[in-house]
């Protein structure tokens, strides 16, 4: 059975740095609303928010602020929220521009990673915004 981009999808990781250990986890909804009920218990403890748009897409990208919009209503202004641009693989189909990206992200005060290919596990991205300076926050 191939897998389907669509459904709901839970990866958790112990990862180890200076021989502390912490614990990972990356919820992905891909942003459906039917998952609505649960992700709200998805915050409560959260050390950092990513939120994920396809640069192919118009849709994706408006829909970050209904997402950012959700974040604050669960988390208030903490944790940091980094948002990121998937498929930039895809340059020739791409919709959203770089420019557009870096002003909404400027004038929302929020952390933009570098834009991922279309491969990259969600366990990926979460490992590349979990940092040492994270972890040793999600140790303590």
């Amino acid at each position: 059975m191939a897998p389907n981009p669509k459904a709901f999808g839970v990866q958790i990781r112990t990862v180890t740095v200076d021989s502390k250990c912490g614990k990972l986890q990356v919820w992905d909804t891909a942003g459906q609303d039917r998952y609505k009920c649960i992700t709200s218990s998805f915050y409560h403890g959260a050390h950092d928010i990513i939120i994920c748009f396809d640069i192919m897409n118009r849709d994706s990208f408006d829909n970050v602020d209904k997402w950012l919009e959700e974040v604050k209503r669960h988390c208030g202004n903490q944790p940091p929220v980094y948002l990121v641009g998937t498929k930039s693989d895809l340059q020739s189909r791409r919709v959203i521009l770089y420019l557009t990206i870096k002003t909404y992200t400027d004038t929302k005060i929020y952390h933009i990673l570098k834009q991922v290919h279309k491969k990259m596990k969600m366990l990926k991205i979460g490992l590349l915004i979990l940092h040492k300076h994270w972890l040793h926050i999600l140790i303590k």
